[in-house]
């Protein structure tokens, strides 16, 4: 096989992908519309995940993205999720919104150690 065909069916399979994107969009913003979020999680543990959902405020519409990051806590081993996000704003203003929340697991039950400015320090991020 010569390498320009190689490079025409690897330029045809990249195209057709971004062909199908483009047509599943209005299925995804149906969804976004009815749901108002969209929630990819990662893990079972909470607020681990991937988020999408509509601003519908007074002062501010658009659509919020966050997503989160898994760590490992250095000084007691606790799991904490670093959640960053951003927004899409056709009207309004926001700041980026970041948090953190720390967890450990007893007995199958993930319990909150701590939330916000404490989390991220023990996240050490």
């Amino acid at each position: 096989m010569k390498i320009g065909q190689v490079l025409r069916r690897t330029g045809c399979g990249i195209l057709l992908i971004l062909w199908f994107t483009l047509l599943l969009t209005p299925c995804l913003a149906f969804v976004l519309a009815v749901q108002k979020e969209i929630v990819l999680t990662h893990s079972d543990i909470p607020e681990d995940a991937f988020r999408v959902w509509l601003i519908q405020d007074i002062n501010a519409r658009g659509i919020g993205i966050s997503n989160s990051q898994r760590v490992t806590a250095a000084t007691n081993g606790a799991t904490c999720t670093i959640i960053d996000g951003r927004f899409l704003l056709w009207q309004g203003k926001a700041a980026s919104p970041h948090f953190c929340s720390c967890y450990t697991k007893q007995n199958g039950y993930w319990s909150s150690i701590a939330e916000g400015d404490a989390a991220c320090h023990l996240a050490e991020k």
